[in-house]
């Protein structure tokens, strides 16, 4: 490997180590969203319960189950 390889994949490297920590803290600094209908918070690090929620983003209520879009507004409530 030549020295200019080597600087390249070093600053590769450095700039995706930076970026991925901006937005890992754009995450923590986010305000958190509560249920529409329970009022709990939702978590911060959502995992997707179904396809329109991987594809379009959203939640699901811990407490209640209620399905929330990812502005925040109510879809559906399976209680």
């Amino acid at each position: 490997m030549e020295l200019w390889d080597v600087g390249v994949l070093m600053a590769g490297m450095m700039g995706g180590l930076a970026g991925g920590f901006a937005v890992w803290m754009i995450g923590l600094a986010a305000a958190r969203r509560s249920c529409p209908e329970c009022g709990q918070f939702l978590p911060r690090w959502r995992i997707p319960a179904n396809r329109r929620q991987l594809l379009w983003g959203g939640d699901t209520c811990p407490q209640c189950h209620c399905e929330v879009d990812r502005h925040g507004q109510k879809v559906e409530c399976s209680r």
